[in-house]
């Protein structure tokens, strides 16, 4: 179902009919945009040192390319915490045109409004998209491994159960590119956390010799099960961003300086 296309944009039918609700979800690489130097081209993140100018031309860009005014996005200032928001009408445009406008330390949302696109920007954590056909609701989620190993994709779940009534076994879930278990070697300050959140912690790990490698989709689709999702309704790009930063920007193969790529989401 998910398609990946040269233009660096990923889809998922975006205007495919379920139940209810036209559901619309994209994840754009780096390609395509006007920031130059390491945040060339399409980086979407106003915390960075980018020109923000430019940031705001590329969000604009993204808009334009899926048919959706620039102020009907919602996005967050994301801190890799665990707090959920929900979001209605009223907040459509915040985030959109600036970093200070968006929802302070958010890492999680969900709506039910139509027309209020929420979107997350990312260089290397998964972003974990929830949609419920029946209500029709979403949840969309910043994961790296703080996040993961705080159970946001669960706090995103229950937050849809107790706002919209929606029901995990209704749910689908879309993850997105995000570094892959190739990739995402990790030390003690990682597994000495995760040992203690998950007792089958070997399950969500790959290794190698002394080398010891995170599997976040794994991690992703384990929390989803856990919070009643049906198997086949769990969607993986299996996209790993640090082996393919020509399509998009990779924090642990770039550094720091360098840009991030939009996940939205959203009910036309």
């Amino acid at each position: 179902m998910i398609r990946f296309d040269d233009s660096g944009l990923i889809s998922l039918r975006p205007r495919e009919q379920f139940g209810k609700g036209q559901f619309l979800w994209a994840a754009f690489g780096r390609q395509g945009g006007v920031s130059e130097g390491p945040f060339s081209s399409l980086n979407v993140g106003y915390h960075l040192g980018d020109d923000g100018n430019h940031v705001t031309d590329n969000r604009v860009l993204i808009a334009r390319s899926l048919s959706l005014p620039p102020d009907s996005l919602v996005a967050a200032q994301q801190v890799h915490g665990s707090t959920v928001a929900v979001v209605d009408e009223s907040d459509r445009g915040r985030g959109a045109a600036s970093w200070e406008g968006a929802l302070a330390q958010t890492d999680a949302m969900v709506t039910a409004a139509r027309q209020t696109f929420l979107m997350l920007v990312v260089a290397d954590c998964a972003v974990l998209t929830f949609f419920d056909p029946v209500v029709p609701a979403i949840g969309i989620a910043h994961c790296g491994w703080r996040g993961m190993i705080a159970g946001l994709g669960q706090k995103t779940v229950e937050t849809m159960h107790a706002t919209f009534g929606s029901r995990p076994e209704d749910l689908k879930l879309i993850i997105s590119p995000s570094i892959g278990p190739c990739c995402y070697e990790v030390g003690e300050a990682v597994l000495s956390p995760l040992r203690a959140a998950y007792s089958d912690w070997r399950s969500l790990i790959r290794e190698s010799g002394n080398r010891i490698r995170l599997d976040l989709w794994q991690m992703a689709r384990r929390q989803a099960l856990d919070s009643g999702l049906q198997s086949a309704n769990i969607f993986a790009a299996e996209i790993c961003t640090a082996c393919h930063t020509d399509l998009f920007y990779s924090h642990r193969a770039e550094g720091s300086n360098t840009g991030r790529f939009a996940v939205l989401a959203g009910i036309l």
